[in-house]
Protein backbone atom coordinates (compact mmCIF):
# COMPACT_ATOMS: atom_id res chain seq x y z
CA UNK A 1 0.00 0.00 0.00
CA UNK A 2 3.23 2.42 0.35
CA UNK A 3 2.22 3.56 -3.18
CA UNK A 4 -1.06 4.24 -2.80
CA UNK A 5 0.09 6.79 0.41
CA UNK A 6 2.72 8.07 -2.42
CA UNK A 7 0.10 9.07 -4.81
CA UNK A 8 -2.50 10.33 -2.29
CA UNK A 9 0.10 12.25 -0.58
CA UNK A 10 1.93 13.86 -3.88
CA UNK A 11 -1.78 14.24 -5.51
CA UNK A 12 -4.36 14.59 -3.14
CA UNK A 13 -7.71 13.43 -4.20
CA UNK A 14 -9.98 16.60 -4.34
CA UNK A 15 -12.29 16.27 -1.17
CA UNK A 16 -16.15 17.47 -1.01
CA UNK A 17 -19.32 16.68 0.67
CA UNK A 18 -20.84 13.69 -0.59
CA UNK A 19 -24.98 14.55 -0.14
CA UNK A 20 -26.11 10.72 -0.71
CA UNK A 21 -24.01 9.79 2.33
CA UNK A 22 -25.51 12.16 4.68
CA UNK A 23 -26.95 9.77 7.98
CA UNK A 24 -30.33 11.55 7.85
CA UNK A 25 -30.66 10.82 4.28
CA UNK A 26 -29.82 7.11 4.54
CA UNK A 27 -32.45 7.25 7.44
CA UNK A 28 -35.07 8.48 5.37
CA UNK A 29 -34.54 5.64 2.62
CA UNK A 30 -34.41 3.00 5.60
CA UNK A 31 -38.01 4.60 6.87
CA UNK A 32 -39.12 4.00 3.31
CA UNK A 33 -38.01 0.53 3.02
CA UNK A 34 -40.01 0.00 6.11
CA UNK A 35 -36.88 -0.55 8.26
CA UNK A 36 -36.09 1.72 11.86
CA UNK A 37 -32.89 3.37 10.93
CA UNK A 38 -30.54 4.79 14.26
CA UNK A 39 -31.84 8.05 15.39
CA UNK A 40 -29.40 10.46 13.56
CA UNK A 41 -29.12 13.48 16.42
CA UNK A 42 -27.35 10.96 18.62
CA UNK A 43 -25.38 8.77 16.11
CA UNK A 44 -22.20 7.56 15.95
CA UNK A 45 -20.92 7.69 11.99
CA UNK A 46 -17.81 5.72 10.56
CA UNK A 47 -16.28 6.88 6.98
CA UNK A 48 -13.21 4.98 5.70
CA UNK A 49 -11.36 6.96 2.74
CA UNK A 50 -12.45 10.26 4.39
CA UNK A 51 -10.01 12.39 2.65
CA UNK A 52 -9.32 15.27 4.73
CA UNK A 53 -12.95 14.99 6.24
CA UNK A 54 -14.86 17.61 4.38
CA UNK A 55 -17.72 15.18 4.16
CA UNK A 56 -18.15 14.63 8.06
CA UNK A 57 -17.41 18.05 8.84
CA UNK A 58 -20.37 19.61 7.00
CA UNK A 59 -22.84 16.50 9.29
CA UNK A 60 -21.23 17.12 12.44
CA UNK A 61 -21.93 21.16 12.24
CA UNK A 62 -25.51 20.23 11.62
CA UNK A 63 -25.63 17.37 14.31
CA UNK A 64 -23.36 18.39 17.23
CA UNK A 65 -24.43 15.30 19.74
CA UNK A 66 -23.61 13.40 17.16
CA UNK A 67 -20.39 11.52 16.81
CA UNK A 68 -17.84 11.03 13.71
CA UNK A 69 -14.89 9.26 13.03
CA UNK A 70 -12.79 9.46 9.55
CA UNK A 71 -10.18 6.70 8.35
CA UNK A 72 -7.75 7.71 5.34
CA UNK A 73 -4.48 6.20 4.15
CA UNK A 74 -3.38 9.71 2.80
CA UNK A 75 -0.96 11.52 5.81
CA UNK A 76 -1.58 15.09 4.16
CA UNK A 77 -5.42 15.00 3.60
CA UNK A 78 -5.33 13.87 7.09
CA UNK A 79 -3.20 16.24 8.07
CA UNK A 80 -5.07 18.65 6.14
CA UNK A 81 -8.28 17.90 7.97
CA UNK A 82 -6.82 17.94 11.64
CA UNK A 83 -6.14 21.70 10.50
CA UNK A 84 -9.47 22.71 9.60
CA UNK A 85 -10.90 20.65 12.69
CA UNK A 86 -8.95 22.77 15.05
CA UNK A 87 -9.78 26.13 13.03
CA UNK A 88 -13.62 25.11 12.80
CA UNK A 89 -13.24 24.10 16.57
CA UNK A 90 -15.31 21.19 15.92
CA UNK A 91 -15.32 18.45 18.76
CA UNK A 92 -17.38 15.87 17.14
CA UNK A 93 -15.01 14.77 14.68
CA UNK A 94 -12.05 12.74 15.19
CA UNK A 95 -9.65 11.67 12.18
CA UNK A 96 -6.74 9.68 12.02
CA UNK A 97 -4.35 8.62 9.14
CA UNK A 98 -4.12 4.69 8.99
CA UNK A 99 -4.53 1.65 6.47
CA UNK A 100 -8.14 0.36 6.56
CA UNK A 101 -5.97 -3.21 6.48
CA UNK A 102 -4.95 -2.56 10.04
CA UNK A 103 -7.98 -1.49 11.94
CA UNK A 104 -9.14 -3.51 14.32
CA UNK A 105 -12.32 -4.94 16.90
CA UNK A 106 -11.03 -1.69 18.86
CA UNK A 107 -12.79 1.20 16.46
CA UNK A 108 -16.24 0.27 18.55
CA UNK A 109 -19.72 0.45 17.05
CA UNK A 110 -21.17 2.76 14.78
CA UNK A 111 -24.72 3.52 13.36
CA UNK A 112 -23.29 4.66 10.09
CA UNK A 113 -20.60 3.76 7.86
CA UNK A 114 -19.93 5.60 4.60
CA UNK A 115 -16.87 4.08 2.11
CA UNK A 116 -17.16 6.67 -0.80
CA UNK A 117 -14.82 6.20 -3.66
CA UNK A 118 -12.58 3.49 -2.27
CA UNK A 119 -13.76 0.06 -3.32
CA UNK A 120 -13.02 0.01 -6.36
CA UNK A 121 -10.42 1.33 -6.22
CA UNK A 122 -8.32 -0.75 -3.94
CA UNK A 123 -7.36 -4.92 -4.23
CA UNK A 124 -9.81 -7.75 -3.10
CA UNK A 125 -8.40 -8.44 0.11
CA UNK A 126 -9.13 -4.73 1.39
CA UNK A 127 -12.89 -4.96 -0.36
CA UNK A 128 -13.09 -8.23 1.75
CA UNK A 129 -11.92 -6.20 5.09
CA UNK A 130 -14.39 -3.48 4.20
CA UNK A 131 -17.22 -5.23 4.04
CA UNK A 132 -15.58 -7.40 7.28
CA UNK A 133 -15.69 -4.23 8.80
CA UNK A 134 -19.24 -3.19 8.21
CA UNK A 135 -21.01 -6.74 9.39
CA UNK A 136 -18.27 -6.60 12.71
CA UNK A 137 -18.98 -2.63 13.64
CA UNK A 138 -22.31 -1.83 12.85
CA UNK A 139 -25.15 -2.04 15.43
CA UNK A 140 -27.67 -4.25 15.58
CA UNK A 141 -29.91 -1.60 13.06
CA UNK A 142 -26.56 -0.21 11.62
CA UNK A 143 -26.51 0.99 8.16
CA UNK A 144 -23.76 0.70 5.56
CA UNK A 145 -23.27 3.07 2.61
CA UNK A 146 -20.63 1.77 0.00
CA UNK A 147 -20.56 3.20 -3.55
CA UNK A 148 -18.36 1.07 -6.54
CA UNK A 149 -18.15 1.28 -10.22
CA UNK A 150 -20.02 -0.63 -12.27
CA UNK A 151 -20.58 -2.79 -15.16
CA UNK A 152 -21.56 -2.39 -18.26
CA UNK A 153 -20.95 0.91 -17.76
CA UNK A 154 -17.71 0.69 -16.93
CA UNK A 155 -17.13 -2.15 -19.69
CA UNK A 156 -15.97 0.50 -22.40
CA UNK A 157 -14.35 3.20 -19.78
CA UNK A 158 -11.99 0.62 -19.00
CA UNK A 159 -10.60 0.70 -22.54
CA UNK A 160 -9.84 4.22 -22.34
CA UNK A 161 -8.05 3.61 -18.66
CA UNK A 162 -6.31 0.40 -20.63
CA UNK A 163 -5.15 3.12 -23.48
CA UNK A 164 -4.15 5.80 -20.79
CA UNK A 165 -2.36 3.26 -18.83
CA UNK A 166 -0.37 2.08 -21.70
CA UNK A 167 0.57 5.09 -22.79
CA UNK A 168 1.82 6.52 -19.47
CA UNK A 169 3.55 2.97 -18.54
CA UNK A 170 7.19 4.25 -19.04
CA UNK A 171 6.72 6.78 -16.48
CA UNK A 172 7.10 7.34 -13.30
CA UNK A 173 6.35 10.53 -11.82
CA UNK A 174 2.59 11.82 -11.16
CA UNK A 175 3.44 14.96 -13.04
CA UNK A 176 4.76 13.79 -15.96
CA UNK A 177 1.78 10.92 -16.31
CA UNK A 178 -0.82 13.73 -16.02
CA UNK A 179 1.04 15.99 -18.87
CA UNK A 180 0.85 12.58 -21.05
CA UNK A 181 -2.48 11.69 -19.97
CA UNK A 182 -4.35 15.03 -20.89
CA UNK A 183 -1.91 15.70 -24.29
CA UNK A 184 -3.20 12.16 -25.48
CA UNK A 185 -6.82 12.60 -24.42
CA UNK A 186 -6.31 15.65 -26.65
CA UNK A 187 -4.83 13.63 -29.49
CA UNK A 188 -7.38 11.69 -29.60
CA UNK A 189 -10.51 13.55 -29.20
CA UNK A 190 -9.35 15.51 -32.29
CA UNK A 191 -8.57 12.14 -34.02
CA UNK A 192 -12.17 11.23 -33.07
CA UNK A 193 -13.85 14.34 -34.74
CA UNK A 194 -11.59 14.06 -37.55
CA UNK A 195 -12.51 10.42 -37.94
CA UNK A 196 -16.51 10.49 -37.32
CA UNK A 197 -16.63 13.26 -39.46
CA UNK A 198 -15.99 10.78 -42.45
CA UNK A 199 -18.05 7.98 -41.32
CA UNK A 200 -21.47 6.43 -41.70
CA UNK A 201 -23.56 5.78 -39.07
CA UNK A 202 -23.59 2.18 -40.53
CA UNK A 203 -19.82 1.49 -40.08
CA UNK A 204 -19.38 -1.16 -37.43
CA UNK A 205 -17.63 1.22 -35.49
CA UNK A 206 -18.98 4.03 -35.59
CA UNK A 207 -20.57 3.36 -32.00
CA UNK A 208 -17.19 3.42 -30.43
CA UNK A 209 -16.02 6.84 -32.26
CA UNK A 210 -19.47 7.96 -30.90
CA UNK A 211 -18.51 6.93 -26.82
CA UNK A 212 -15.37 8.45 -27.24
CA UNK A 213 -16.94 11.64 -28.72
CA UNK A 214 -19.08 12.33 -25.90
CA UNK A 215 -16.63 10.86 -23.21
CA UNK A 216 -13.44 12.65 -23.95
CA UNK A 217 -14.25 16.29 -23.48
CA UNK A 218 -15.54 15.32 -19.90
CA UNK A 219 -12.67 13.88 -19.12
CA UNK A 220 -9.99 16.24 -20.49
CA UNK A 221 -11.78 18.86 -18.37
CA UNK A 222 -11.61 17.18 -15.01
CA UNK A 223 -9.34 17.86 -11.76
CA UNK A 224 -6.26 16.53 -12.22
CA UNK A 225 -6.68 14.32 -8.93
CA UNK A 226 -9.68 12.37 -10.27
CA UNK A 227 -7.95 12.15 -13.90
CA UNK A 228 -5.03 10.33 -12.16
CA UNK A 229 -6.68 8.56 -9.31
CA UNK A 230 -9.72 6.82 -11.39
CA UNK A 231 -7.28 6.10 -14.45
CA UNK A 232 -4.08 5.71 -13.93
CA UNK A 233 -4.29 3.73 -10.52
CA UNK A 234 -3.04 0.34 -9.61
CA UNK A 235 -6.60 -0.64 -8.65
CA UNK A 236 -9.49 0.19 -10.37
CA UNK A 237 -11.92 -2.86 -10.48
CA UNK A 238 -15.72 -1.72 -11.55
CA UNK A 239 -18.27 -5.09 -10.98
CA UNK A 240 -21.58 -6.51 -12.39
CA UNK A 241 -23.97 -5.22 -9.23
CA UNK A 242 -24.51 -9.69 -8.69
CA UNK A 243 -20.76 -9.88 -8.02
CA UNK A 244 -20.98 -7.14 -5.22
CA UNK A 245 -24.03 -8.99 -3.93
CA UNK A 246 -22.50 -12.37 -3.57
CA UNK A 247 -19.14 -10.90 -1.71
CA UNK A 248 -21.96 -9.13 0.59
CA UNK A 249 -23.73 -12.34 1.48
CA UNK A 250 -20.47 -14.14 2.03
CA UNK A 251 -19.74 -11.55 5.33
CA UNK A 252 -23.65 -12.04 6.62
CA UNK A 253 -24.75 -8.47 5.21
CA UNK A 254 -27.77 -7.91 2.75
CA UNK A 255 -28.29 -5.12 0.24
CA UNK A 256 -31.32 -3.17 0.98
CA UNK A 257 -31.72 -0.36 -1.40
CA UNK A 258 -29.84 2.35 -3.19
CA UNK A 259 -29.09 5.75 -1.55
CA UNK A 260 -30.69 7.45 -4.79
CA UNK A 261 -34.23 6.62 -3.71
CA UNK A 262 -36.04 6.76 -7.00
CA UNK A 263 -33.72 4.64 -8.69
CA UNK A 264 -35.43 1.70 -6.29
CA UNK A 265 -38.91 2.55 -7.17
CA UNK A 266 -39.39 2.16 -10.65
CA UNK A 267 -43.26 1.12 -11.56
CA UNK A 268 -43.43 4.90 -12.89
CA UNK A 269 -40.53 4.35 -15.04
CA UNK A 270 -40.39 1.08 -16.53
CA UNK A 271 -43.62 -0.25 -15.95
CA UNK A 272 -43.06 -2.61 -19.50
CA UNK A 273 -39.98 -3.72 -18.05
CA UNK A 274 -40.36 -4.33 -14.63
CA UNK A 275 -43.65 -6.54 -16.58
CA UNK A 276 -41.45 -8.79 -18.25
CA UNK A 277 -39.45 -9.45 -15.19
CA UNK A 278 -41.85 -10.60 -13.36
CA UNK A 279 -41.48 -12.12 -10.17
CA UNK A 280 -37.76 -12.26 -9.82
CA UNK A 281 -35.73 -11.31 -6.84
CA UNK A 282 -34.69 -8.10 -6.34
CA UNK A 283 -30.97 -8.92 -7.36
CA UNK A 284 -31.55 -10.15 -10.62
CA UNK A 285 -33.84 -7.71 -11.14
CA UNK A 286 -31.66 -4.76 -10.61
CA UNK A 287 -29.12 -6.28 -12.59
CA UNK A 288 -30.92 -6.26 -15.75
CA UNK A 289 -31.48 -2.78 -14.94
CA UNK A 290 -27.79 -2.55 -15.11
CA UNK A 291 -27.93 -3.89 -18.48
CA UNK A 292 -30.24 -2.26 -19.68
CA UNK A 293 -29.22 1.47 -18.46
CA UNK A 294 -25.28 0.59 -18.83
CA UNK A 295 -25.19 1.67 -15.35
CA UNK A 296 -21.73 2.60 -14.37
CA UNK A 297 -21.64 3.85 -10.64
CA UNK A 298 -23.40 2.46 -7.79
CA UNK A 299 -24.16 3.58 -4.22
CA UNK A 300 -25.48 0.75 -1.88
CA UNK A 301 -27.07 0.25 1.52
CA UNK A 302 -26.13 -2.55 3.80
CA UNK A 303 -27.58 -3.75 6.71
CA UNK A 304 -26.72 -7.14 8.81
CA UNK A 305 -28.77 -10.12 8.29
CA UNK A 306 -31.56 -10.58 10.04
CA UNK A 307 -32.41 -6.72 9.79
CA UNK A 308 -36.06 -6.17 10.83
CA UNK A 309 -38.68 -4.93 8.70
CA UNK A 310 -42.18 -2.60 9.26
CA UNK A 311 -44.06 -2.57 6.15
CA UNK A 312 -46.10 0.05 7.77
CA UNK A 313 -43.06 2.53 9.40
CA UNK A 314 -43.62 5.03 6.84
CA UNK A 315 -47.19 5.85 6.82
CA UNK A 316 -47.04 5.67 10.54
CA UNK A 317 -44.35 8.12 11.28
CA UNK A 318 -44.59 10.41 8.05
CA UNK A 319 -46.76 12.65 10.52
CA UNK A 320 -43.24 12.79 12.20
CA UNK A 321 -40.93 13.80 9.25
CA UNK A 322 -39.18 16.78 7.63
CA UNK A 323 -39.74 17.74 3.96
CA UNK A 324 -38.31 19.84 1.42
CA UNK A 325 -38.13 20.19 -2.19
CA UNK A 326 -37.16 22.66 -5.04
CA UNK A 327 -39.17 21.88 -7.92
CA UNK A 328 -40.49 25.25 -9.09
CA UNK A 329 -43.66 25.62 -11.90
CA UNK A 330 -42.28 25.75 -15.62
CA UNK A 331 -45.59 26.05 -17.08
CA UNK A 332 -46.91 29.54 -18.04
CA UNK A 333 -50.16 29.63 -15.91
CA UNK A 334 -50.09 28.53 -12.33
CA UNK A 335 -53.77 27.26 -12.27
CA UNK A 336 -54.64 24.98 -8.87
CA UNK A 337 -57.86 23.68 -9.89
CA UNK A 338 -57.84 19.87 -9.80
CA UNK A 339 -57.43 18.40 -12.82
CA UNK A 340 -55.63 21.32 -14.42
CA UNK A 341 -51.96 20.32 -15.74
CA UNK A 342 -48.95 22.28 -14.09
CA UNK A 343 -45.36 21.19 -15.30
CA UNK A 344 -42.64 21.50 -12.12
CA UNK A 345 -39.02 20.71 -12.83
CA UNK A 346 -35.93 20.38 -10.18
CA UNK A 347 -32.27 19.98 -11.14
CA UNK A 348 -32.86 16.23 -12.10
CA UNK A 349 -36.48 15.76 -13.08
CA UNK A 350 -39.33 17.73 -15.31
CA UNK A 351 -42.66 16.56 -13.80
CA UNK A 352 -46.64 17.25 -14.79
CA UNK A 353 -48.79 17.20 -11.85
CA UNK A 354 -52.96 17.93 -12.12
CA UNK A 355 -53.95 17.52 -8.63
CA UNK A 356 -54.47 20.44 -6.27
CA UNK A 357 -52.99 19.10 -3.11
CA UNK A 358 -50.23 18.23 -5.19
CA UNK A 359 -49.59 21.42 -6.66
CA UNK A 360 -50.07 23.49 -3.43
CA UNK A 361 -47.47 21.25 -1.95
CA UNK A 362 -44.81 21.72 -4.36
CA UNK A 363 -45.71 25.48 -4.69
CA UNK A 364 -45.25 25.66 -0.42
CA UNK A 365 -41.90 23.85 -0.47
CA UNK A 366 -40.33 25.48 -3.50
CA UNK A 367 -41.04 28.78 -1.78
CA UNK A 368 -39.69 27.66 1.46
CA UNK A 369 -36.54 25.60 -0.11
CA UNK A 370 -34.01 24.38 1.20
CA UNK A 371 -35.40 24.84 4.65
CA UNK A 372 -36.64 21.01 5.85
CA UNK A 373 -40.52 21.54 6.57
CA UNK A 374 -42.04 19.41 9.51
CA UNK A 375 -45.49 17.88 8.46
CA UNK A 376 -47.86 19.80 10.53
CA UNK A 377 -46.87 22.99 8.97
CA UNK A 378 -46.30 21.76 5.55
CA UNK A 379 -50.22 20.50 5.46
CA UNK A 380 -51.38 24.29 7.12
CA UNK A 381 -49.29 26.02 4.34
CA UNK A 382 -50.93 24.21 1.66
CA UNK A 383 -54.39 24.67 3.36
CA UNK A 384 -53.62 27.96 3.49
CA UNK A 385 -52.21 28.66 -0.31
CA UNK A 386 -55.46 26.96 -1.52
CA UNK A 387 -57.31 29.25 0.48
CA UNK A 388 -55.83 32.51 -0.51
CA UNK A 389 -56.49 31.38 -4.35
CA UNK A 390 -60.04 31.25 -3.65
CA UNK A 391 -60.61 27.45 -4.17
CA UNK A 392 -62.92 25.62 -1.26
CA UNK A 393 -61.67 21.95 -1.77
CA UNK A 394 -60.61 20.56 1.94
CA UNK A 395 -57.66 18.78 2.27
CA UNK A 396 -57.06 14.95 3.99
CA UNK A 397 -53.81 14.79 5.40
CA UNK A 398 -53.99 10.81 4.36
CA UNK A 399 -54.26 12.24 0.71
CA UNK A 400 -51.22 14.42 1.57
CA UNK A 401 -49.30 11.49 2.88
CA UNK A 402 -49.89 9.47 -0.19
CA UNK A 403 -49.21 12.71 -2.68
CA UNK A 404 -45.74 13.63 -0.35
CA UNK A 405 -44.85 9.55 -0.76
CA UNK A 406 -45.20 9.34 -4.48
CA UNK A 407 -43.09 13.11 -5.06
CA UNK A 408 -40.59 11.39 -2.91
CA UNK A 409 -40.17 8.15 -5.24
CA UNK A 410 -39.45 10.23 -7.96
CA UNK A 411 -37.36 12.55 -6.92
CA UNK A 412 -39.65 15.30 -6.53
CA UNK A 413 -38.76 16.01 -3.07
CA UNK A 414 -36.92 14.61 0.14
CA UNK A 415 -38.28 12.75 2.94
CA UNK A 416 -36.52 13.30 5.80
CA UNK A 417 -36.96 11.77 9.55
CA UNK A 418 -34.67 15.00 10.92
CA UNK A 419 -34.65 18.29 9.88
CA UNK A 420 -31.34 19.68 8.67
CA UNK A 421 -29.87 23.07 10.09
CA UNK A 422 -30.99 25.23 7.40
CA UNK A 423 -32.62 28.65 7.63
CA UNK A 424 -33.83 31.24 5.67
CA UNK A 425 -34.56 34.01 8.08
CA UNK A 426 -30.99 35.76 8.50
CA UNK A 427 -31.84 37.25 11.50
CA UNK A 428 -30.34 40.14 13.27
CA UNK A 429 -26.89 38.72 13.53
CA UNK A 430 -26.91 36.38 10.09
CA UNK A 431 -24.67 33.49 10.24
CA UNK A 432 -22.80 30.99 7.57
CA UNK A 433 -22.21 27.63 7.62
CA UNK A 434 -18.00 27.63 9.25
CA UNK A 435 -17.24 24.95 6.52
CA UNK A 436 -18.66 27.69 4.21
CA UNK A 437 -16.78 30.81 5.10
CA UNK A 438 -13.35 28.61 5.36
CA UNK A 439 -13.72 26.73 2.17
CA UNK A 440 -14.19 30.72 0.72
CA UNK A 441 -11.13 31.53 2.59
CA UNK A 442 -9.09 28.57 0.96
CA UNK A 443 -10.02 30.27 -2.65
CA UNK A 444 -11.93 26.74 -3.12
CA UNK A 445 -14.53 26.80 -6.14
CA UNK A 446 -17.11 24.64 -4.78
CA UNK A 447 -18.13 25.61 -1.56
CA UNK A 448 -20.18 22.73 0.61
CA UNK A 449 -24.20 24.18 1.76
CA UNK A 450 -25.48 22.98 4.69
CA UNK A 451 -27.53 20.34 2.59
CA UNK A 452 -24.42 18.67 1.85
CA UNK A 453 -24.22 20.49 -1.73
CA UNK A 454 -20.94 21.52 -3.62
CA UNK A 455 -22.07 25.17 -5.02
CA UNK A 456 -19.73 27.19 -7.60
CA UNK A 457 -20.43 30.96 -6.45
CA UNK A 458 -20.10 32.59 -9.81
CA UNK A 459 -20.58 35.91 -8.13
CA UNK A 460 -18.00 37.35 -6.66
CA UNK A 461 -19.70 39.96 -4.39
CA UNK A 462 -20.75 36.64 -2.40
CA UNK A 463 -17.34 35.25 -2.31
CA UNK A 464 -16.48 38.31 -0.66
CA UNK A 465 -19.31 38.87 1.17
CA UNK A 466 -20.66 35.53 3.18
CA UNK A 467 -16.94 35.46 5.13
CA UNK A 468 -18.42 37.89 7.21
CA UNK A 469 -21.66 36.28 8.32
CA UNK A 470 -20.20 34.69 11.17
CA UNK A 471 -22.97 35.44 14.33
CA UNK A 472 -20.78 38.68 15.14
CA UNK A 473 -21.74 41.08 12.96
CA UNK A 474 -25.30 42.84 12.92
CA UNK A 475 -26.94 43.96 10.06
CA UNK A 476 -25.71 47.54 10.97
CA UNK A 477 -22.33 46.48 10.45
CA UNK A 478 -23.17 44.96 7.75
CA UNK A 479 -24.08 47.78 5.76
CA UNK A 480 -21.35 49.59 6.88
CA UNK A 481 -19.22 47.16 4.57
CA UNK A 482 -21.01 47.69 1.90
CA UNK A 483 -20.68 51.43 2.33
CA UNK A 484 -17.01 51.26 2.26
CA UNK A 485 -17.16 49.19 -0.59
CA UNK A 486 -19.05 51.14 -2.62
CA UNK A 487 -17.17 54.00 -1.34
CA UNK A 488 -13.80 51.83 -2.32
CA UNK A 489 -14.60 50.94 -5.62
CA UNK A 490 -14.74 47.03 -5.17
CA UNK A 491 -18.42 47.29 -5.81
CA UNK A 492 -20.61 49.35 -8.40
CA UNK A 493 -23.19 51.58 -7.00
CA UNK A 494 -26.41 51.55 -8.98
CA UNK A 495 -27.22 54.01 -11.41
CA UNK A 496 -25.03 57.20 -11.23
CA UNK A 497 -28.44 58.97 -10.62
CA UNK A 498 -29.53 56.92 -7.82
CA UNK A 499 -27.25 57.65 -4.44
CA UNK A 500 -26.11 54.62 -2.89
CA UNK A 501 -28.07 55.62 0.60
CA UNK A 502 -28.50 53.03 3.38
CA UNK A 503 -31.98 52.42 2.92
CA UNK A 504 -30.85 51.78 -0.68
CA UNK A 505 -27.99 49.65 0.57
CA UNK A 506 -30.50 47.90 3.28
CA UNK A 507 -32.50 46.69 0.19
CA UNK A 508 -29.11 45.23 -1.60
CA UNK A 509 -28.22 43.22 1.81
CA UNK A 510 -31.18 41.92 1.99
CA UNK A 511 -31.29 40.53 -1.75
CA UNK A 512 -27.96 39.07 -0.49
CA UNK A 513 -29.22 36.95 2.32
CA UNK A 514 -31.79 36.03 0.47
CA UNK A 515 -29.69 34.35 -2.59
CA UNK A 516 -27.54 33.36 0.63
CA UNK A 517 -30.35 31.16 2.27
CA UNK A 518 -31.86 29.93 -0.94
CA UNK A 519 -28.17 28.05 -1.69
CA UNK A 520 -28.40 26.57 1.80
CA UNK A 521 -25.42 28.50 3.75
CA UNK A 522 -27.22 29.79 6.88
CA UNK A 523 -27.00 28.12 9.76
CA UNK A 524 -30.28 27.54 12.02
CA UNK A 525 -29.18 28.14 15.63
Amino acid sequence: MVSNITNYDELPYFCMARPLTHPVRLAGVLHFLGIPAPAVNQCRVLELGCGDGTNLCSMAIGFPNSFFVGYDLSTEQIKIGISHLEQLNIKNIVLYQSDIMDLDKEIGLFDYIIVHGVYSWVSESVQNKILSLCANHLTENGVAYISYNTRPGWNLRMTIRDMLLYHTRELSSITDKLTQMKAWLQFVEQHVGNKIAKMSPIQSDYAYYRYLKNELPEFIELPDSYLFHEFLEENNAPVYFYQFIEKVTQHHLIYVGDADIKLMFRTFQSPEILNVLGELDTVSKEQYFDFLENRQFRMSILCKEGIKTQPELLEKQLEKFYFTGAAVVRSKEFNLAEGKSVEFENAEVVFIEQSTIGKAALSYLSERYPETIPFEQLFQGIKSLISKTGYSQSIEKNELIETLIRFAIRGLIEVLPYPLPITLEAGDYPFVSPLARLELAEKKTAITSLRQDSVVLNNPILTYFMPYLDGLHSRNDLIDLLQRWVNEGKITSPPLTIEPTRELLETFLNHLLQAIGKMGYLLKV
